[in-house]
């Protein structure tokens, strides 16, 4: 059975409608809980100022996510309708002879032109909604580095699988798949290895776990086990998590309780604060048995 280009054309069309249909579906859901009051079983812990001020912020988003996907459905439908695929294919043909040239060019000005579309989305997004509660701690110039970044890691890494999918589909033929699915395979293996140290430190500050019995510890597991461990980094140094408190002693109010949970290396706000006071250490309570989460000890704190 040989089906028409204007059935598959129609195929196509249904199922990025039906994909539309489905998600707007599920998110209006979700939002319909947005108005729901505290439930009593929490009440007495859950500030219902900050309660109103997350719901507020789910409604803003919901609103706001409404918004940009119709845009994207309809930047989409537009492409479909009048020739967009086939306007920049014929553009990428005119400018070069060589097919893997004339992929690149495709597929690079498609994703571009996402890209440039969705920025002002994106600007509004972290620089207005975020910004409103309190969220954002991106400036403008870590904004436009990540873009710079991400933009750049996309040419290389995107741009080098593309092409050399391109150059065996041409060199092997029908069979060219199977060279890229083991080619892909091994890189999918390689990055998952290499993440950590290559694409994290482009995004992120990394801080090596000081010496001291944990370090001592993990590394001793890790050789019991087999494991190759060439470097420990913590997720919240030490300097981060003082910032932390003195944002919570200053910006809390009284009896504010802050509950959070320690992995593995072991951080308390009442350690080093007047004002905050441990109210319970899961660590010490014997009949404890959460299995959900990775870490050694809950904590509740509250503010005076």
């Amino acid at each position: 059975m040989i089906i028409s280009p204007e059935i598959l054309f129609n195929i196509l069309i249904a199922i990025v409608l039906l994909n539309f249909l489905k998600d707007s579906i599920l998110n209006y859901l979700n939002s319909s809980y947005f108005d729901k009051e505290i439930p009593e079983l929490i009440n007495d812990i859950y500030d219902n100022e900050k309660y109103i001020k997350s719901q507020e912020y789910k409604k803003i988003q919901y609103k706001f996510n409404r918004i940009s996907s119709i845009f994207s459905l309809l930047i989409l439908l537009l492409f479909f309708y009048f020739d967009g695929f086939l306007i920049i294919d014929n553009y990428s043909r005119s400018l070069f002879d060589s097919e893997l040239l004339i992929s690149l060019s495709f597929f690079g000005i498609i994703y571009f032109g996402n890209e440039l579309l969705n920025i002002p989305f994106s600007i509004y997004h972290t620089f207005t909604i975020e910004e409103k509660f309190g969220f954002n701690k991106t400036t403008k110039k870590t904004y436009i580095i990540d873009k710079l970044k991400s933009w750049l890691l996309t040419i290389l890494f995107g741009g080098g699988i593309l092409s050399f999918i391109i150059l065996q589909f041409e060199s092997v033929g029908q069979n060219f798949w199977i060279v890229a699915w083991v080619f892909i395979s091994v890189l999918t293996l390689l990055l998952n290895g290499l993440y950590a140290q290559i694409i994290v430190p482009l995004f992120n500050k990394q801080t090596k776990l000081e010496d001291g019995e944990l370090k001592s510890e993990i590394e001793k597991y890790s050789k019991k086990v087999g494991f190759n461990l060439s470097n420990i980094f913590e997720y919240t140094t030490p300097s981060e998590f003082e910032e932390l408190r003195k944002h919570l002693e200053i910006g809390g109010k009284s009896h504010a309780r802050y509950v959070y949970w320690n992995i593995l290396v072991p951080r308390q706000l009442s350690d080093s604060s007047d004002t905050i006071k441990l109210v319970a250490d899961s660590s010490k309570i014997s009949n404890f048995g959460d299995k959900a989460w990775v870490y050694f000890r809950s904590l509740i704190e509250e503010k005076n």
